[in-house]
């Protein structure tokens, strides 16, 4: 039950806290998306993982503007996490995301 855990503990901190460790968590992305490049040259080798995580990097992104902006109409903090830490569909990059979102929640 990972997820709980971690939504608790997320839904318990300030905004401040917040943005700080969604900002750190959008940078892991950016590393794990690196992963996607096919070396040497401008091609992507996995498409389908480079989607998932800009999608998810759209979403942390968007979460912090409002968090920002103090709009009240934004995920609830329990789906922003569903969204980052389950990937049902692919175990592996459910691993690899939460791996990242424990890097920015302990940096």
């Amino acid at each position: 039950m990972i997820t709980r855990t971690i939504t608790d503990e997320f839904s318990a901190l300030t905004i401040d806290a917040k943005v700080k460790l969604l900002v750190h968590f959008a940078h892991e992305l950016t590393i794990l998306a690196r992963d996607t490049y096919e070396r040497g040259t401008d091609s992507v080798a996995a498409p389908e993982r480079l989607r998932v995580i800009n999608e998810i990097q759209h979403r942390v992104t968007s979460f912090v503007d409002d968090l920002l902006n103090e709009n009240n109409g934004r995920y609830p903090d329990e789906v922003l996490m569903k969204i980052i830490l389950e990937q049902p569909a692919n175990p592996h990059f459910q691993e690899q995301f939460q791996r990242a979102f424990k890097r920015a929640c302990c940096t």
